[in-house]
């Protein structure tokens, strides 16, 4: 199943960079643009950790007032061993 963050009023422009810097984290490229050439560059490991720790730093602490997206962005960046079972469980592997 693709999850789909939906965006709702209370999410931010921030937000919304934050889901891009993600993305490129995740897959550890991200495109440049020259005049009318794009480029996809390998991320050094060193950036794509400060982008995740970036968004870890956001969201830091449990708050029921997420979004769906801020929790997305938030379950994303947490670590496999404390992070909840699913996106939107609040059970995680230790409970």
């Amino acid at each position: 199943m693709i999850y789909r963050p939906t965006l709702s009023s209370k999410d931010t422009a921030e937000d919304i960079l934050l889901l891009a810097d993600l993305a490129e984290a995740t897959c550890g490229i991200v495109m440049q643009t020259a005049g009318q050439a794009e480029t996809l560059n390998l991320m050094p490991a060193d950036q794509v950790r400060a982008a995740r720790e970036k968004i870890a730093a956001r969201f830091r602490g449990w708050s029921s007032e997420l979004t769906p997206l801020q929790r997305f962005l938030k379950w994303s960046v947490s670590g496999a061993r404390t992070r909840t079972i699913a996106r939107f469980s609040d059970l995680t592997i230790p409970d």
